[in-house]
């Protein structure tokens, strides 16, 4: 018996000049406790299912630094 594929959030950095930089993404959550540091410029993080919300935070190898907006994991609507 096969187990159901579970949800997950992916990034892909784009990059102005290939392999310019290194990224390492770190997954958050609440109270801002890291769910996992992924390096890459394709970061993913599997859903364990207990999270609130996911968001991410995006440091390259030169010190710039990014964010995305969180991914709320209940039944709230999105409104255009």
């Amino acid at each position: 018996m096969s187990q159901p594929a579970r949800a997950q959030v992916s990034l892909v950095i784009a990059e102005k000049k290939s392999g310019a930089a290194r990224y390492v993404t770190r997954f958050v959550g609440r109270d801002g406790k890291i769910l996992a540091e992924v390096p890459g410029s394709k970061p993913t993080y599997r859903l364990r299912g207990n999270e609130k919300y996911v968001r991410a935070s995006v440091l390259d190898s030169k010190g710039n630094r990014a964010w995305t907006q969180s991914v709320f994991l209940d039944d709230r609507k999105v409104h255009p």
